[in-house]
Formats: C-alpha cells, structure tokens, sequence
C-alpha cells in the first residue's frame, strides 16, 4: 500500500470519526486542543495528526482506539518508507594551487568574521525584540488562574548569569477547571517554559509553547487533568552569550 493510500484512509476514517460525533470544527476545536486549521488539514490528509488527537476524536466518536493506532501507525511507517534518500556527497575537486588556496582561505576567514559577528548581534537583537511564538496547538487553552502546586521535584536550567528553575504545577485554570501548567522561576529575559501533554504514557505528546519570558517567572498555558493524562514542565535558556546547556525537563506526572 502507498503512502498515498494509506493517508487517505487515515485521513477518510477521521472525517467519518468527525460525522460520527456530531461536532463541529470549532466544538473540536476547543475539546482537541488544536486549531480549525490544523483539523482540517487532518481531515484532508495534507498534514500527519499526532497521536492524541487521533485517540480523543475516537473516544469522543466512541471508536476502538487499538484499531485506530493501528491505521495511524500503518500512514506513519509509509510515509517514512517514501522519505527520499540525502543527496550524495560531491566528488572530490582536484587541489589548487597552494598560493591560491590560501588567498581564497584568508577571504574566506575574514568574511565569516564579519558577517559572523553581524550574525551574532542580529540574532541577539531580533531574539530580543521579538521572542518565538507560542505553539498554534495550545492558543485555545486556558491560562492558569492561581499559584497551584509543584507536584514533582524541580528542574534547574543551567547558565552562565543564573539558574532558573521549571516546576510542574497542578491547579485551577482561569475557567476554574482542575489543570496543569508548567512554570520558570529565577528567570531572565529570552528564557522559555512549555507544557508536553501526553495520553500514551509519554510515548508521544504535543507540547505547548515554548512561551518566552521577560520577568523572574513565567508560565505555559494550562491544560485540563485527566485520569489518563500526564504532563511535563520543560524549559531553556536559548541565547548562545549565556547558555551553557540550559534545558530540562520534569519527570512526568
């Protein structure tokens, strides 16, 4: 079977999943926890769903989700099977002359120099002035409504100007459900946090954020908790001038 097809009944299985709960896409929408968009593309077969997804929309059509891991499955694998193969390397050029070689060596050093160095301070202003966005795949989810609780120990991040800390948190979000977030404590400006949510025991999950800081702490958006559930806090500290391998992530809970 081509990728192709197996895309496609993927991709038709859904739409009948969809027919089968009654929902539109803006009632799945907010119980997904992913964009219209996104849904659509799923629906139409022109983007891959991750597995959550997949597993809610068949429990709310009430669908046997070993059946449905395994089509999901069955469109991955093909779709890597047809990934096509790097490009083979070139073929070796003959050596030039020594003197040359060195001269195009000098220009090439000096040119790194310069637009590396312009790189560098273009990177760090833009980083600064405009942080990445938060993910498309949690903007629909609530904030979190109060301090909560950590409920498992705490990750430091390490840098050469500070060490924040990302801490899983359990509480109440702003519509008052039972939710959980991730929070930074101890941070500087450009450092991140993101939520990873996961329904397959931490084998796949969508992660929401990463949501830049620019005060001593910060928060990801929150999700609802659930029996099946877990979530883990992560976190980084992206500028190159002062990581030191800054990123970490919680144990999940």
């Amino acid at each position: 079977m081509s990728v192709d097809t197996a895309a496609s009944r993927l991709a038709s299985h859904l739409r009948q999943l969809r027919k089968q709960t009654g929902r539109s896409l803006k009632d799945l929408e907010a119980e997904l926890h992913v964009s219209d968009s996104s849904l659509s593309r799923y629906f139409s077969g022109q983007s891959a769903p991750p597995w959550p997804v997949v597993e809610q929309l068949g429990r709310l059509a009430g669908q046997d989700v070993a059946e449905l891991r395994g089509l999901w499955q069955e469109a991955g694998q093909r779709r890597r099977a047809t990934e096509p193969e790097p490009d083979p390397e070139p073929a070796p050029q003959p050596e030039k002359p020594r003197s040359r070689r060195w001269l195009l060596a000098g220009a090439f050093v000096l040119t790194a120099v310069v637009f590396g160095g312009l790189g560098l301070y273009a990177g760090v202003r833009i980083g600064q002035s405009k942080p990445p966005a938060e993910d498309a795949a949690c903007a629909s989810w609530p904030w979190p409504g109060g301090n909560g609780e950590d409920v498992v120990p705490f990750v430091s991040l390490n840098a050469t100007e500070h060490k924040p800390t990302v801490e899983l948190i359990i509480g109440k979000g702003d519509d008052g459900r039972s939710a959980a977030w991730a929070k930074i404590s101890g941070a500087k400006f450009g450092d991140r946090v993101w939520l990873d949510w996961s329904s397959d025991g931490g084998r796949s999950w969508v992660q929401c954020g990463p949501f830049p800081v620019s005060a001593e702490s910060g928060t990801s958006r929150a999700h609802d908790t659930g029996p099946n559930w877990l979530f883990r806090a992560c976190g980084d500290v992206p500028q190159p001038i002062r990581r030191t391998g800054g990123e970490g992530c919680t144990d999940y809970h």
